[in-house]
């Protein structure tokens, strides 16, 4: 494979006339010797060559004084502690050679101290780390096509260690794919395993099993003492260990824990010795999640069921949704009888979060036939009131049925809290939209938020005020799909303050993301950046991973509205499904569409706007509906398909009008309904969206919008009088007011003002 020029590293090295001494120092397999060769031949300058552990120790002092001597460049490659220390530091210090020497080592010279820096010129070997740039010019020279994902790949896997990059990139260029594990493991055995001692093998392996360590686990697990060494030698080269500052705890790269851990389970006796201790760590500490991880591979349930029970309402699955999948799956069903909570928790995790309907279903048929047969300890009313809100859940997303099993919930548990459930839960589930999940059909917005304004209540009193704010977000997000901006602000704003008093941080995100979009409509700047920096700002603090998707997805729909496709989070610009729950997997679809739609690609568009259509029904879930039939006229727009782009903004028409839903097709449809324009009614259509935007941003009142809707519709002071209910004169009233505010002095002004 044909080199680069490392230009960073060569412009360090053009000093070398000006000291006698230079370490380039680190771990191998970063091309120190590749780099020193390139940069010495193409110099054409003189140098000789020493591979020090091929010399006898005892001739390596007369050898240095000898080629010293002929005034050249020397390079003593794999230096270690040698018998020359005091040689090196005599030429370095008394000037009477006029040789140059290059140390090529894995570590700084023990010799080396503060008295000899002007004389030594150190280049560690992270200056030879590849780069995202360096890889793609690395695979132009050598004529391989690659993209973006792949190479950011390669990045993540090899952590620019040069050996590594070349070797993903050659096997990308011969077969067209990566597979790290295959020829990365190949070079940790040679280059790291290999090379420690039995000890620190072991221990660096047992390390694996973890997904982070800390020095008191290290001091736990390891017998080894100088294994945190070499631990500290590769983190100070971020060479596949890495640690975290604020939280003190060293993790290893994917595929390098990968490695190990496969070591680990090939060499280890007493693997379950090693797990329990890893186990009783977490739980004193308090890390119940990695607790149970360990616990599940030593298969004492009877443990992980105490501990859930234990931590009654803890979101486990929220944080790892796989393990906790995996370990429901595997509990016999005669230890749950005895903890009859942490059983009912699973089955409430099965409907929710799992969407794993046939695995909760029979685990509910059994625990409510044990519940018959008297088989279990415990109140039976609070038992059954748990019950009766797992139900609640398992009717999602039938809001009014799912209002009816929380009231009976709330009469059984006699006004006491949820064991199962608490406010810590994600009700969002992942999605940054609310009636996004709840919306079935058409016309059925309101009802929907009459249901949370009425009933709401019931479950905040058994869930420790769970969905604080939910309701009050639900009107902002009615407002702003009617166009309602200012107002739509306004009520966003409370939702966020009653969220945020009750920690509802996933309503927060909504309550954001509900005020971005408003901005952008109102072309208020200043207010969106504010909310995607706020957004950022959560972000940092986060840890729970739903909860940095929704975030993403947040961001990622406010930086496509603002032509910043840069800006989105890289899973959601690759198409993965990323760290989301089931419920946001939808909208997540939505933004990955939008995406597509504006780096244009259609091919993908088209079979993003099929599978989301198909499960927008099967779901029942109108929006996604909506965003599909949007995707389809973006589609045949391009096709220049006429009558089947009228028959699918019908369609949209027809599911969106009764409920006033005008934002999301103001967002994406612009093009669509100028392609029809030579069909009146979908033009009119775009410029009453168009007039809704541009008239909110001076502030009217709901009220004011209705006149200005009559207004654009023709309509007469006295039908409008008829329409709205109010006296002709009351109409006149405000229709002054209306004038005032817009700067505006009759009717002809404001048509012209809004429909152009």
């Amino acid at each position: 494979m044909r080199q680069i020029a490392r230009k960073q590293f060569n412009s360090l090295l053009i000093n070398i006339k000006q000291y006698p001494l230079v370490c380039i120092y680190g771990p191998d397999g970063f091309g120190k010797r590749t780099a020193v060769h390139a940069f010495l031949h193409n110099r054409k300058e003189k140098y000789t060559w020493i591979d020090m552990y091929k010399k006898d120790r005892k001739l390596l002092k007369e050898l240095l004084m000898k080629e010293c001597d002929k005034n050249d460049i020397i390079i003593l490659n794999q230096y270690r502690n040698h018998v020359v220390d005091s040689q090196i530091i005599e030429i370095c210090t008394q000037g009477e050679h006029s040789c140059r020497i290059i140390i090529l080592a894995t570590d700084i010279p023990s010799f080396f101290n503060a008295k000899l820096q002007k004389w030594i010129l150190m280049i560690p070997v992270t200056i030879l780390r590849f780069q995202y740039a360096d890889i793609q010019k690395l695979a132009a020279v050598n004529h391989i096509s690659i993209e973006e994902r792949e190479i950011r790949q390669i990045l993540r896997d090899t952590c620019g260690w040069t050996i590594g990059v070349h070797a993903l990139l050659e096997e990308y260029g011969a077969v067209g794919a990566i597979a790290a594990d295959m020829k990365l493991y190949a070079l940790f055995d040679m280059y790291i395993y290999r090379r420690l001692p039995p000890a620190q093998r072991q221990s660096l392996s047992i390390l694996a099993i973890p997904e982070h360590f800390n020095v008191q686990l290290i001091e736990a697990l390891c017998a080894d003492t100088q294994i945190m060494k070499v631990l500290v030698w590769m983190m100070n080269f971020h060479w596949f260990v890495h640690s975290d500052r604020m939280t003190r705890r060293f993790t290893y790269t994917p595929v390098f824990r990968s490695f190990l851990y496969d070591k680990f389970l090939s060499n280890e006796k007493n693997p379950s010795r090693i797990y329990r201790t890893i186990a009783d760590y977490y739980e004193s500490s308090g890390d119940i999640l990695n607790c149970l991880r360990q616990l599940s591979l030593l298969k004492d349930y009877r443990k992980i069921l105490q501990l859930i029970e234990l931590y009654e309402g803890a979101n486990f699955v929220d944080y790892d949704i796989e393990l906790m999948r995996n370990i429901y799956q595997m509990i016999p069903i005669e230890l749950y009888q005895e903890y009859p909570y942490a059983w009912l928790r699973v089955i409430m995790d099965s409907f929710n979060n799992l969407q794993d309907m046939f695995h909760g279903t029979q685990l509910l048929e059994k625990f409510l036939s044990a519940l018959e047969q008297g088989k279990l300890h415990g109140d039976e009313s609070l038992l059954r009131g748990e019950v009766e809100l797992i139900l609640a859940y398992s009717r999602y997303n039938n809001l009014h049925e799912m209002s009816r099993y929380f009231k009976r919930s709330k009469t059984l548990l006699r006004d006491q809290t949820s064991r199962i459930n608490n406010a810590e839960i994600i009700t969002t589930l992942g999605s940054p939209h609310n009636l996004f999940l709840y919306h079935q059909k058409p016309g059925d917005i309101q009802r929907l938020v009459n249901i949370l304004r009425k009933d709401l209540h019931y479950y905040q009193e058994i869930t420790n005020h769970s969905n604080g704010g939910l309701k009050e977000q639900a009107v902002a997000e009615q407002l702003l799909e009617s166009g309602r901006f200012t107002e739509s602000i306004h009520a966003a704003w409370e939702a966020y303050y009653i969220a945020e008093h009750y920690r509802q941080k996933w309503i927060c995100v909504s309550s954001l993301f509900t005020i971005g979009r408003s901005a952008y409509h109102l072309r208020d700047q200043v207010m969106l950046q504010y909310v995607l920096q706020r957004l950022t700002d959560v972000k940092k603090k986060e840890t729970l991973p739903p909860l940095l998707a929704e975030i993403d997805l947040a961001q990622a729909y406010l930086y496509i509205l603002t032509d910043r496709c840069e800006a989105v989070a890289e899973w959601i610009r690759e198409g993965r499904e990323g760290d989301i729950l089931q419920g946001a997997v939808l909208y997540s679809s939505i933004v990955y569409g939008m995406y597509l739609i504006k780096t244009r690609n259609y091919a993908k568009l088209h079979v993003v706007a099929s599978l989301l259509e198909s499960h927008a029904h099967e779901r029942k879930q109108l929006f996604a509906t909506i965003y599909a039939l949007l995707f389809q006229c973006i589609l045949l727009k391009e096709k220049d398909d006429q009558p089947a782009l009228r028959r699918t903004i019908n369609r949209l028409i027809y599911i969106s009008q009764p409920d006033g839903i005008m934002t999301t097709i103001l967002e994406l449809g612009k093009d669509v309904f100028l392609a029809c324009s030579e069909h009146w009614k979908w033009r009119k259509l775009y410029r009453l969206l168009e007039a809704h935007r541009d008239y909110n941003s001076y502030g009217l009142t709901e009220r004011e919008l209705e006149l200005v809707d009559y207004v654009l519709k023709g309509y007469s002071r006295k039908e409008m009088a008829e329409a709205s209910g109010l006296k002709v004169n009351t109409i006149g009233s405000y229709m002054k007011k209306l004038y005032r505010k817009l700067n505006i002095h009759n009717r002809t002004e404001l048509k012209e003002r809004f429909i152009k």
